[in-house]
Order: structure tokens, then C-alpha cells, then sequence
């Protein structure tokens, strides 16, 4: 499988690049219109675009159901460029950034990638994955003039390969984190000349909010014993990648792993922000959110993939965290805006 060249920029162009090679692997004719790629549906369903905010910033998003396998290379095509990637609701894909490797089962829906350019990463989907990204693409010159000079902690936690070449993996991300990106898509129901304000609002607040998570993090790591961490992260990692079995009993969670309860309840807490019954919460939810938008469950069964055997008590629990019901997060839709916004073939 040829892999897919994205080399992510502030003006777009990175969207022709992405449709020439869409349009080779479909022998079809798609094309860019209002900064917006629509999926040939052999290919996928779905769509990426570029929302240029100011001289210096841009907002990318990628939004796609795979119909295909398809292998993305990402990098940067200005040298003088930071950028903050959010994984917000992937599943069933492969990310790969330097010697990191994770998948998106599920239970690791959010992520953030702070990197400069000359950093690659890769992204792999199978048929029937789901990718859902977001790109914030700023300049030096536009960092330090409205964020100023942003400087990555000293700690294993990043990743240097040469002195050029640097960038932070964070995974996990925070419901704040999450609830700002989505106020993005809110922005296209204001004026049309009040939206720029409205964007670079989010971007500030959500830059903010990331930073100030992933210096937390490095305080918070810092007095935990590296061996116990790989020990506790590596034991949750398989639990939460089959979100359909109930959660066992912190006892034996902790028993399994050699721990007392107390011991593994404070660890826990230091490496997750919350304690255990509260992150499994979290992560069911974001599991069953990424399960609906994909259009191809209904609420009862992606009740049963996060192990509710009660859809009522699933549906409640959906709606205290996000505040809609979960059929309300289906995309009935979602074919007719993709069709109607289709390039000329």
C-alpha cells in the first residue's frame, strides 16, 4: 500500500496534495472546493479541510469512515512551524510518531502531538476505521507574538532524535480539552466576519489548556517510580482495550499486578488524574461517542461494546456526560452533506 504524503501547511495546499493521491488510488477526479477535500466514496466517507484563522494560523481537520486501507504521512512543508495534533475520537487505526507506537482501540481515543517540523508521523487505517483529527498549525513568528516562546520541559517525556527534530506525545487527553475543540464546529453558525475572532478565541484557549496539562503531567510523573508506571500502564492498556467485559474489582486489579489496594489506587490516581471507577467512566463514554458517530451502530449495541446490559442506563449515563442522548449523535445525515458537497468528477 503507497502511503499518502501530507506535508501539513497554513495555506492548504497541502489538501491538493492529499486529492492527487486520493484521485490515483480512485482513478477518479475529486477536488478541492472552499478549502474542503470530500472523500470519493470508495475511498472513505468523510472530508478534510483547512480553516485559515490569520497570517500565521490555521486550523486543519481530518474527519473519515475508511471504505479502504490507507497510510498517511504527516509531516510539515514550512521549516519555522509548531504544531498541536489531536487525536479526538480515532478508532481501529495505528499511530506512529519516532519510537512511539500505539493503536486506537477504544479505550485511547484522545491524544495530543506537539511537534516541530521535520518531525514524520504515520497514520494507518484498515477498512472501517475511524479517523478524527485536528491540526492547529502556527508559525514561530505568530507563536511569540500572541503565546510567546513555549519551552518543552527537560524530561525523558520528549522525544528528541536531533537537535532539529523534537516533539511531545501526550496521551489521555482532558474533558476541558476535548469540550474546546468541539466548540469549533459551533463557529460556522456566527457572521461570517466575526468568525476569525471566534477562532483564534478557541485556538488561544485550547493551546492554553494543552500546555498547561502537559506541564501538570511532567510535575505529576516526576516522583513516580518509572518501573511501577510501565508496570500499571501496560496492565490498564489491556483492560480498557476490551471495554465490553465489566470492569473487575480494584482488589483484584491490584492483586494481579502485585500491589496493595492502596498502593495501586494512589498510583493510579498520579498517572490517570482520577481514580479508577472515574476514568473507566470516562473512557466507556468516549468509546461509545467515537461508536456513534461512525453510523454503523445503534445505541443498544454500542451500549453492549462498553458492557451496559441495560441501554436505558446507558442512555442516561450518555446524556449526564454529554448532555444529548446518544441517538442524537448518529449522522442520519452525514451521507447527504458528504454527497452535496462532492467536487465535480
Amino acid at each position: 500500500m503507497k502511503p499518502i504524503s501530507l506535508k501539513i501547511d497554513q495555506d492548504g495546499s497541502w489538501l491538493s496534495d492529499l486529492a492527487d493521491n486520493v484521485n490515483e488510488m480512485s482513478g477518479l477526479h475529486y477536488r478541492v472546493q472552499n478549502n474542503r477535500f470530500v472523500f470519493p466514496a470508495s475511498v472513505a466517507e468523510g472530508f478534510a479541510e483547512v480553516i485559515p484563522v490569520e497570517r500565521g494560523l490555521s486550523l486543519c481537520t481530518l474527519d473519515l469512515l475508511t471504505h479502504t486501507e490507507l497510510a498517511l504521512m504527516i509531516s510539515s512543508r514550512n521549516p519555522d512551524t509548531v504544531n498541536f495534533r489531536y487525536n479526538l475520537g480515532s478508532i481501529n487505526s495505528e499511530e506512529a510518531v519516532g519510537p512511539e507506537y500505539f493503536s486506537t482501540t477504544g479505550s485511547n481515543l484522545r491524544s495530543l502531538l506537539v511537534y516541530k517540523a521535520g518531525v514524520t508521523t504515520w497514520l494507518s487505517a484498515r477498512r472501517g476505521s475511524y479517523l478524527n483529527y485536528l491540526f492547529v498549525v502556527m508559525s514561530d513568528e505568530w507563536m511569540r507574538a500572541n503565546i510567546g516562546e513555549m519551552i518543552m520541559p527537560d524530561s525523558a517525556h520528549l522525544m528528541r532524535r536531533n537537535m532539529h527534530d523534537h516533539f511531545y506525545l501526550y496521551q489521555d487527553l482532558d474533558m476541558p480539552i476535548y469540550a474546546t475543540t468541539r466548540q469549533i464546529g459551533d463557529v460556522r453558525s456566527i457572521a461570517w466576519d466575526c468568525r476569525a475572532v471566534a477562532y483564534k478565541g478557541i485556538t488561544l484557549q485550547l493551546i492554553s489548556l494543552s500546555w498547561s496539562r502537559i506541564i501538570s503531567q511532567f510535575r505529576d510523573t516526576g516522583q513516580i517510580n518509572i518501573a511501577d508506571k510501565e508496570k500499571m500502564v501496560t496492565f490498564m492498556d489491556r483492560i480498557f482495550a476490551d471495554l465490553s467485559k465489566p470492569l473487575p474489582p480494584v482488589e483484584k486489579l491490584a492483586a494481579t499486578i502485585f500491589m496493595s489496594k492502596s498502593k495501586f489506587n494512589q498510583l493510579f490516581k498520579k498517572i490517570y488524574q482520577k481514580n479508577v471507577y472515574e476514568y473507566y467512566s470516562e473512557i466507556r463514554m468516549h468509546k461509545a461517542m467515537a461508536l456513534l458517530k461512525t453510523g454503523r451502530y445503534s445505541v443498544a449495541e454500542v451500549a453492549h461494546e462498553i458492557s451496559y446490559m441495560n441501554h436505558g442506563h446507558f442512555s442516561r449515563a450518555f446524556s449526564k456526560f454529554y448532555g444529548m442522548l446518544p441517538k442524537d449523535c448518529i449522522p442520519k445525515m452525514r451521507n447527504f452533506r458528504i454527497r452535496r458537497n462532492v467536487g465535480t468528477t
